[in-house]
């Protein structure tokens, strides 16, 4: 009976570090999305940069510059594109891959050290 509610106890203490890790991460997402987009003057100083640099990216077209690069379509920086348009997207992404990873290291050291444990307590 004392191995199963230490099994619990240690159970419920990892499940709470993976949520607190998975929350950590998608509130951190949010937050700088949330920054990224309040801030207008940042967004136009980029978007002038940006359009330069497609002037300059249509001109080269393979005789003039090392590559021949293919232009972009749109006008808007793609990261804010990409914050914008395709959020929901990328906080999936940034929640499902670290809950796959952190749970399987979680899972293999909560067998290790219980493996330890288990052996110090038997000799």
């Amino acid at each position: 009976m004392e191995l199963m509610k230490r099994f619990f106890a240690s159970f419920w203490l990892w499940f709470a570090v993976y949520l607190a890790v998975l929350t950590g991460i998608g509130a951190y997402t949010i937050h700088l999305r949330n920054q990224m987009l309040s801030d207008e003057t940042e967004i136009s100083k980029e978007q002038e940069s940006y359009r330069q640099w497609l002037e300059v990216a249509k001109a080269q077209n393979g005789s003039t510059g090392p590559v021949q690069r293919t232009v972009p379509t749109s006008s808007e920086l793609p990261m804010l594109v990409l914050m914008r348009d395709y959020f929901a997207v990328i906080l999936g992404a940034s929640i499902v891959f670290p809950a796959i990873i952190l749970g399987f290291l979680l899972l293999a050291l909560h067998g290790v050290l219980r493996q330890s444990l288990d052996g110090k307590t038997s000799e």
